[in-house]
């Protein structure tokens, strides 16, 4: 058995989950991409839900989960890894992710208040065409990592745009009220119950606080979200208009 594995590592060895290239040894990302991991700063002043700088924040006025935690930050070249999960469906790149999923949940002290773990869930058309959720991949493996249950605990009530065809955070927001419901059989399993939501990337969080509400409204003690990717948008300046 040994033998087969190092064999295997000869013939397909590891590759950094950033950038791609061979790994010398077991590892998961290779020594100069590990800049590009989002370690929070205690130094520096930062939102206490997102554990963004605040002028990055993400969080809307209204949230319905306690924190958010993700390892890889903006237009990095980690993005294009968790793109090519998501759209290229390249589900070697679910573990490592993961991995740093983990790894930023505990650095944020965000892993011993998890009972369950969830996931945002597709519309049943895009899962059927795919064959997989790439957010239930990545809730599955952190469940391997954290030895916290993972169960289908949403779906979704009808069919709307994908968020990353809306620019706007209120086009955002509005396209996705109402869209989640809780599984019927499942809601012995949301109440009283401090939930992980597991999505692949975030932008504005508005995905993630509908279906935060969502648990809430049935009984979630609290809700904590987990992302491979937070892609935040830049926030347009206001034009002031001048006087004359």
């Amino acid at each position: 058995m040994k033998l087969t594995k190092r064999l295997a590592g000869i013939v397909f060895p590891p590759r950094c989950v950033v950038c791609r290239s061979p790994l010398p040894r077991d590892g998961m990302i290779c020594p100069g991409c590990e800049r590009y991991v989002n370690h929070p700063d205690p130094s520096r002043s930062r939102c206490a839900v997102c554990f963004l700088p605040q002028k990055e924040c993400v969080c809307g006025k209204k949230l319905y989960y306690e924190k958010l935690a993700a390892p890889f930050i903006g237009s990095t070249p980690a993005k294009q890894s968790v793109y090519d999960m998501k759209f290229r469906q390249k589900l070697d790149l679910v573990k490592p992710l993961a991995h740093f999923m983990k790894l930023a949940l505990d650095e944020r002290d965000m892993t011993d208040g998890i009972d369950l773990i969830t996931y945002i869930p597709m519309d049943r058309g895009r899962r059927f065409r795919k064959g997989f959720d790439h957010a239930e991949e990545l809730a599955k493996e952190l469940a391997k990592l954290t030895g916290r249950p993972c169960a289908a605990l949403l779906e979704r009530r009808q069919k709307v745009p994908p968020q990353h065809s809306l620019k706007k955070r209120i086009l955002r927001s509005g396209n996705l009220l109402g869209v989640f419901e809780p599984v019927g059989k499942r809601l012995p399993d949301i109440a009283g119950k401090r939930i992980l939501l597991v999505d692949d990337i975030a932008t504005t969080g508005a995905t993630f606080n509908e279906a935060a509400k969502t648990l809430m409204i049935f009984g979630a003690e609290t809700v904590y979200c987990a992302c491979a990717l937070l892609n935040p948008k830049p926030k347009q300046k206001k034009n002031r208009r001048r006087g004359r």
